[in-house]
């Protein structure tokens, strides 16, 4: 049996008292990743750049092992509270999609 190597996971953490609004999440999210200045704050840009983030953590080893990208959402109860239901859903389509793809995980952290 052959074990392919794997390089420590990228683990970044965000906010969701910074992400209570869609501008909010777009802005926290694109600090935290470091999206492209070229990012639109919309949802179409957060899924391509979402995808990015993992794909370049994905080749960033030159050894060959392959990264991925978790991010922890602090305060998750507040993630998008302030934004009609329809957000939420649209939110978590695009991280579900991005994480089918392999490389890429979501976990709500504790309170503090």
């Amino acid at each position: 049996m052959t074990s392919a190597a794997s390089a420590e996971p990228l683990v970044k953490e965000v906010r969701g008292s910074h992400c209570r609004t869609t501008l909010d999440l777009f802005a926290e999210w694109a600090r935290v990743l470091d999206f492209p200045d070229y990012f639109g704050h919309n949802w179409d840009a957060f899924e391509e750049c979402l995808f990015t983030t993992v794909e370049s953590a994905e080749s960033a080893d030159s050894a060959g092992a392959a990264g991925s990208v978790t991010v922890v959402v602090r305060d998750a109860a507040q993630l998008l509270v302030d934004e009609e239901p329809r957000q939420l859903a649209t939110f978590l389509a695009i991280v579900d999609t991005v994480g089918k793809g392999g490389g890429f995980s979501l976990r709500a952290g504790r309170e503090e």
